[in-house]
């Protein structure tokens, strides 16, 4: 039984009636393109923790621009995203106030 695959368009040779794939990869591919579809969306404002950071970087008076301070920044989202591994956030977490110390 000659079949379009659901995958890439091409045609194959279906062995069963209910084979909609021409194989294990475009099975794959649209696994993977249905789930990162229903994947949550990212955060587009800034979480608490880098609010709180950078208001207290503009409250001490430093310079946004400079190097530490956007590392500041940085390690503050980082903190929030929701992505980040929970293995990676003590690290996070403390290096964080060591580097707001340096700035102020």
């Amino acid at each position: 039984m000659t079949k379009t695959c659901a995958g890439c368009g091409e045609t194959f040779t279906a062995a069963r009636r209910d084979k909609r794939f021409c194989g294990p990869s475009c099975r794959r591919k649209a696994w993977t393109s249905r789930s990162s579809a229903t994947a949550r969306p990212t955060a587009v404002l800034p979480g608490p923790v880098h609010t709180a950071t950078r208001q207290l970087l503009v409250n001490a008076g430093v310079d946004l621009d400079a190097d530490l301070a956007c590392s500041a920044l940085r390690l503050a989202e980082a903190v929030d995203d929701l992505d980040t591994p929970p293995s990676a956030l003590p690290g996070l977490t403390r290096a964080l106030p060591a580097v707001v110390r340096d700035l102020t």
